[in-house]
C-alpha cells in the first residue's frame, strides 16, 4: 500500500500502525495505541534500567547476602528479556508522560466493551498480553480496529466480534488492561519519515483478494511452500462428502461415511508414525520458535522448535504428550491444536496433506500457545 497516491483535497482519515520487527513487541504496542511513532527503543531501555536499578536498591537494603538479594543477583532483568521484550511495568511508565495508565481486567471479568472502563469514562483502547507478545485494540474515529504488529496492516473490527475476541484471548489466559487516559489523537505528516506505516481508513477498507494480513506471508494466491516428504508417503482419503440419492440405503450411507472417517484417522496416524521428532534446537537459534502447550488435563508443556519444522511434527509431539499423560483413547478419537494468536486450528481428523506447511509459513515466530483440545 503506497501512500504517495493518495492526497486529494478531501480530508483523510489516517491510521498509524508499526508491523513486527525482532522482539520489539512491546515498543510497536505503544507505538500503536499512541498511533504515532512517539517511544524509541532507547525509551524503553532506559525506563527498564532505572527500573532494575530501584529494585536492586530496595532488594539490597536489608543485605547483600540474605537469600532473597543472592536469588535477585543470579536472575536476568525482570523489565527486559535478552531478546528485548518489555515488562508492563516498562509500558506503563513509558505512558505515564501521556498520564495514560494500564488497568488489568480479572481473567475472569466479562468484558463489556460498550460499558464505561474503571475511571468512569468510555472504553477506548485495550492492550492485549501473552507471554512475550503485546499489542494494541484501539478505537479510532469511532471503530475498533486491532493493531497486532504481527498483521501488516490495521484491521477493523465490530463491537460484536470484539466482544468475542477479548473473550477468547481471556480463555487462553491472555491478560487484558484496559486503557485510561486520554489517547492521542492520529496526527499524520506528510514529512513524517515513518509515512510508509500510515494508512488512510479508505484504502484499509478496501476489499483484498487473494492477500493475507500476516506479517511475513506472501501472496496467499501463490499458497504454502511445498515440501518433499519423500516416496513412502500415503494417498490421501478422499474428503468428498457422501450426498445420500433418493434411492439409496440411509443406512449405507452412514456406514461409507463412517468408513471414510476411519480411513482418515488411521491415514492421520499412520503418517504421524513417520515423523521423527529431533533434538531440542538451543535457544540462540535465530531460527527458534517458542511454542507452549496447554493440556486438557491443565497442565502446560514447553518446547522449542525450528521455525523450518512442520504442523506435522507439532501433531507428532501432541501426540507424544497425549501418550504421556495416558489418553490412547482420546487420541483415537481426535485431537486438535488451536491458537488465537494467530487463529490457527489443526486436527488429527485432517488430511495429512495439510500439515506440509512449515511453522513460518503459519507466522509462528518467535512464540505460540497451543491449546490441546478433544
Amino acid at each position: 500500500m503506497s501512500v504517495h497516491s493518495l492526497f486529494n483535497s478531501q480530508p483523510q482519515q489516517w491510521i498509524y500502525h508499526e508491523p513486527q520487527q525482532s522482539a520489539l513487541c512491546g515498543q510497536h504496542c505503544l507505538n500503536n495505541l499512541l498511533q504515532g511513532y512517539l517511544i524509541q527503543l532507547d525509551d524503553l531501555a532506559t525506563i527498564a534500567q532505572d527500573l532494575d536499578a530501584q529494585e536492586k536498591s530496595l532488594m539490597f537494603s536489608a543485605g547483600l547476602y540474605t537469600r532473597d538479594a543472592i536469588k535477585f543477583a543470579a536472575e536476568d532483568s525482570g523489565n527486559v528479556a535478552l531478546d528485548g521484550n518489555f515488562s508492563i511495568q516498562v509500558l506503563s511508565k513509558a505512558l505515564e508522560k501521556w498520564q495514560i495508565q494500564l488497568i488489568p481486567i480479572k481473567s475472569k471479568q466479562i468484558v463489556d466493551i460498550e460499558s464505561k472502563s474503571l475511571n468512569g469514562e468510555q472504553r477506548v483502547a485495550f492492550v492485549c498480553n501473552l507471554e512475550n507478545h503485546w499489542f494494541a485494540i484501539r478505537k479510532i474515529y469511532g471503530k475498533w480496529w486491532n493493531l497486532n504488529s504481527m498483521n501488516k496492516f490495521p484491521e477493523q473490527i465490530s463491537d460484536l466480534y470484539l466482544a468475542m475476541y477479548i473473550k477468547q484471548l481471556q480463555d487462553e489466559h491472555y491478560s487484558i488492561f484496559d486503557v485510561v487516559g486520554k489517547l492521542p489523537d492520529p496526527m499524520f505528516d506528510p514529512e513524517d519519515m515513518n509515512r510508509n506505516r500510515w494508512y488512510t481508513v479508505s484504502e484499509l477498507l478496501k476489499p483484498r483478494t487473494n492477500q493475507s494480513n500476516k506479517e511475513g506471508d506472501s501472496n496467499q494466491a501463490k499458497g504454502p511452500k511445498e515440501h518433499d516428504w519423500g516416496s513412502g508417503r500415503a494417498l490421501a482419503a478422499s474428503t468428498t462428502p457422501v450426498v445420500l440419492q433418493e434411492d439409496e440405503d440411509p443406512e449405507l450411507a452412514a456406514a461409507i461415511a463412517a468408513s471414510l472417517q476411519d480411513a482418515k484417522k488411521s491415514l492421520s496416524t499412520n503418517f504421524l508414525e513417520e515423523i521423527q521428532i529431533g533434538q531440542e534446537p538451543e535457544v540462540s537459534n535465530p531460527d527458534l520458535v517458542k511454542i507452549q502447550f496447554a493440556l486438557p488435563s491443565g497442565k502446560s508443556n514447553k518446547r522449542n522448535f525450528l521455525g523450518s519444522d512442520s504442523i506435522a511434527h507439532l501433531m507428532k509431539y501432541t501426540q507424544n504428550l497425549l501418550l504421556e499423560e495416558e489418553k490412547i483413547q482420546s487420541i483415537s478419537n481426535g485431537f486438535k491444536l488451536s491458537s488465537v494468536q494467530p487463529r490457527l486450528s489443526f486436527s488429527s481428523r485432517d488430511d495429512p496433506s495439510n500439515w506440509k506447511s512449515t511453522l513460518v509459513d503459519h507466522n509462528l515466530k518467535p512464540s505460540v500457545k497451543f491449546r490441546i483440545e478433544f
